[in-house]
């Protein structure tokens, strides 16, 4: 769908781990860390597949009906696709990833496993205040991955799309909690030679649903001006580039309420590819 989205440019380089770039990087993992929960957010979901889709065929077998629920929801696709140009960049909002009450169910699931504060996190920043839960889930990996690879850019910097970090990220921020200036930190999984080029979030309540107050994500230039203040409804992911000082935004302060979203990384190959 994207053959000629400016981040594909190759003055971009994702950074390897073992390189050190001078902006304030945060929001990322490192190799040396676990998730808080293995409790499988998919399987929950399946569970839950009457609250999250209903069928239209009626069937006096609840096993059919389970059959055509799991259809529904795996033929879930993203409704629309946004883009937003930045002076240097783009940004996209893909709409419909999750419905309203997948995102409610993400959050019950969320707080029953429980959250840590993020400063229990390795990362040298001391400019952001939330909690973060860290969960390997592939199967929820592969849900969300089928509803929206079509929307993303094939190759950047020469570098081939490969799927998703499977290691997804819930946060939640309370009243007062922020995430200060900076750019997303990339992560290299050495095991599949892939290095994360994009962040992939979701927000899973919103202050348009009067969820909470404040909590815009807003992205700036390079001398900290405002470009772009995004407040989206639930089910709504937005997607950009890491490492790059052109991406540079924060979360801003919540007033009041409890905003929620879950994020993870998009991977692509480090082998080169032959077409950019």
């Amino acid at each position: 769908m994207f053959q000629s989205l400016k981040w594909q440019s190759t003055t971009y380089q994702p950074l390897l781990s073992e390189q050190v770039l001078e902006m304030p990087i945060a929001d990322g993992i490192s190799e040396s860390e676990t998730p808080l929960s293995n409790i499988s957010l998919s399987e929950h979901l399946k569970k839950n597949t009457s609250r999250i889709t209903k069928s239209s065929v009626s069937s006096s077998s609840d096993q059919q009906n389970t059959e055509n629920n799991c259809e529904r929801e795996c033929s879930i696709q993203v409704e629309h696709v946004e883009q937003l140009e930045l002076p240097h960049k783009l940004v996209l909002l893909l709409h419909n990833v999750l419905l309203k009450d997948e995102c409610q169910l993400m959050i019950e699931l969320s707080e029953k496993m429980g959250y840590e504060d993020a400063d229990s996190y390795c990362f040298a920043y001391n400019d952001r205040f939330n909690d973060r839960l860290m969960v390997d889930d592939q199967n929820l990996t592969d849900l969300i991955w089928n509803r929206m690879k079509d929307h993303l850019p094939q190759v950047i910097a020469g570098m081939k799309l490969k799927g998703l970090n499977s290691r997804w990220r819930l946060c939640k921020y309370k009243p007062g909690h922020y995430f200060g200036v900076h750019t997303d930190g990339s992560y290299q999984d050495r095991k599949t030679n892939s290095v994360s080029c994009l962040t992939f979030m979701i927000y899973l309540n919103s202050q348009l649903e009067g969820a909470y107050k404040g909590g815009a994500t807003i992205f700036f230039d390079r001398k900290r001006g405002e470009k772009a203040r995004i407040v989206q409804p639930s089910g709504t992911a937005i997607v950009f580039l890491q490492e790059d000082m052109d991406m540079l935004h924060c979360g801003q302060k919540v007033e009041s309420g409890v905003k929620y979203i879950l994020r993870t990384d998009v991977m692509y190959s480090i082998v080169h590819s032959t077409n950019n």
